[in-house]
């Protein structure tokens, strides 16, 4: 029988090897290591790991890589560094949105409206991005945002319940973002947070469209 002193240093080399599987520079770097691109793409990079997944992409799309944009929580990001790179890093708020959040939705439409029509499309998401960019529907403004999402981290739903009720309000999660993005071609690569790895509940699903129908949602019985 193992003692306490080899026990330990076993779950801590189990506990390390899954932090390494996830850490977003080696998983998008090993991705693409493995799926050359050799035509131009642009990067979009959101959520608590974004810049880790961007730095990965940049490691090894130095030359197809033209530019990018990344969104993080504040203090998750080195500007200088991504900057000289081309590309544009930005915070939102996190674990509630805030002015930053819709700061950051405003500029992902602009950052895909401006790129060329046959311009490929690297999108890296992970956990937080929920909370970190909004676009919402006309007639909802930030204080619903924010007193919806205060009321949700405390309501005790599930990931699952808590993104159907942000995608309700959201002009670009639900797969609305596509709206945005038109016929190009688009690369998904997702660090999970939730159960079963969903890319429909990543990120309250910003590039997979919901196939629940409104009474899963009405189903919640949510205050008015």
């Amino acid at each position: 029988m193992k003692n306490i002193g080899q026990a330990r240093s076993d779950l801590l080399r189990i506990f390390s090897a899954g932090v390494a599987g996830v850490d977003g520079r080696a998983a998008v770097a090993g991705y693409l290591a493995q799926h050359s691109v050799t035509h131009a793409c642009s990067v979009v990079a959101i959520g608590k790991a974004a810049e880790a997944m961007a730095l990965g992409a940049i490691d090894k799309l130095d030359g197809p890589l033209v530019d990018g944009l990344v969104i993080s929580k504040p203090g998750h990001l080195d500007r200088p560094a991504l900057e000289a790179r081309g590309l544009t890093a930005m915070e939102g708020g996190h674990p509630l949105p805030d002015a930053n959040s819709l700061n950051a939705g405003r500029a992902l439409i602009s950052f895909l409206s401006e790129l060329p029509p046959d311009r490929a499309l690297l999108f890296l998401i992970s956990g937080g991005t929920s909370s970190l960019v909004e676009v919402l529907h006309q007639g909802i403004g930030l204080d619903d945002l924010k007193r919806v999402n205060q009321w949700l981290l405390g309501s005790g739903f599930s990931i699952e319940k808590m993104n159907l009720v942000r995608k309700s309000l959201s002009a670009i999660k639900g797969g609305r973002l596509l709206r945005h993005i038109g016929p190009r071609s688009v690369t998904g690569l997702f660090i999970s947070d939730v159960r079963w790895d969903d890319p429909a509940v990543i990120g309250s699903g910003l590039l997979v469209a919901e196939q629940r129908d409104k009474a899963a949602l009405d189903s919640l019985n949510l205050p008015d």
